[in-house]
């Protein structure tokens, strides 16, 4: 697994999403086809970086209002990727604006979509480096985030 490859400018681990997975396994791919009222053949996402930053969901996106995300521009592309390519960095805890308000936290379906995670898992990567970011504390962090309470 190219982890370089398949981790967002912003933190999110593509390798770990999904809607990546859902690329070689049926099951997932038909519960994002239903879920999103996608064709089963597009209820894939080839990863942020193998999409040039075009949202997975911009052109048929019910999961936000209006069709929109506010980090994604009117064709589709996110800003966080756009900066990212702009500045030649890899990943924004490289940046020397880390953190900017491209990174801002929104509690609006904070328990669908993992985007509230990008800067701990930024600062991580900061911290570990991204291979061992990736191998050992990526899924543990998306697990806990998605599965444990505050009072456990």
């Amino acid at each position: 697994m190219d982890y370089k490859e398949m981790t967002a400018p912003c933190g999110i681990p593509c390798f770990e999403c999904g809607a990546y997975k859902a690329k070689s396994n049926e099951v997932i791919r038909k519960r994002i086809s239903v879920g999103f009222g996608l064709d089963y053949d597009i209820s894939y996402c080839e990863g942020c970086r193998n999409r040039k930053g075009i949202g997975f969901l911009s052109g048929k996106n019910n999961i936000f209002p209006e069709g929109k995300c506010l980090l994604l521009n009117e064709k589709g592309e996110c800003k966080i990727y756009l900066c990212a390519e702009e500045k030649q960095i890899h990943n924004c805890s490289e940046c020397y604006d880390f953190p900017c308000d491209n990174l801002q936290p929104f509690g609006d379906r904070g328990n669908k979509i993992p985007h509230n995670l990008k800067i701990f898992n930024l600062s991580l990567i900061k911290k570990m480096g991204l291979e061992n970011w990736a191998i050992n504390k990526s899924k543990q962090t998306l697990d806990r985030y998605y599965n444990d309470k505050l009072d456990t």
